[in-house]
């Protein structure tokens, strides 16, 4: 190897290095493990930002999806008051009084 290509493999080995270290602070931005960054490395910071957004709307949906399924396993209504009810619906029994 001359010294040219010596000068110009370590250029690129510098900026591989660069970008890697950029990408991981931009998953850590966003939220994401770092783990992804061999995934999401691009051939430069607007590519890794463009894979990174893309990742990053799958995993919150993904993420979105598995919270709402497990709230269904378990029963649970999100919307609402009173088991699912709107506060309207809770204001129409008056208070004290049981219902069976």
């Amino acid at each position: 190897m001359t010294d040219a290509e010596k000068v110009v493999y370590l250029q690129k080995q510098m900026a591989d290095e660069k970008l890697t270290g950029y990408t991981s602070q931009k998953l850590t931005d966003a939220g994401l493990p770092v783990d992804l960054a061999a995934f999401v490395k691009g051939s430069d910071e607007k590519d890794t930002d463009e894979r990174i957004k893309t990742l990053k709307a799958a995993y919150d949906k993904g993420v979105q999806a598995g919270v709402e399924q497990r709230f269904k396993a378990n029963g649970y209504v999100p919307k609402g008051t009173a088991a699912g009810k709107t506060d309207e619906e809770t204001k129409k029994r008056p208070r004290g009084v049981s219902v069976k």
